[in-house]
């Protein structure tokens, strides 16, 4: 199990897209990503749905739980973005 190769190059971008987006919410409260980023996102769900239902459900979840173990783990191949936020305004914007 693992990301293949076909799947590489829109996970790389989905993870730079993620990497930009917390940087953006850090400086300015606001969350959001570019055109690219978000075709990347979808092309990668478009990736993991396949590779979804070309597996059998219990073999799904073990990979599923596999990767929370590897999170909780603080595995060194996670990226954690951390930080904390800026204080935003409550008022609506104009």
């Amino acid at each position: 199990m693992g990301v293949g190769p076909e799947a590489l190059p829109a996970a790389e971008q989905v993870e730079e897209a993620l990497g930009e987006a917390n940087a953006r919410f850090l400086a300015t409260g606001r969350l959001g990503t570019t055109g690219q980023g978000l075709k990347a996102m979808r092309d990668l769900f478009e990736f993991h749905d396949l590779q979804r239902q070309s597996v059998d459900r219990s073999t799904y979840f073990r990979a599923i739980k596999k990767t929370a173990d590897r999170i909780r783990s603080a595995h060194p191949s996670v990226k954690v973005y951390g930080g904390t936020a800026p204080s935003v305004s409550k008022e609506p914007a104009c």
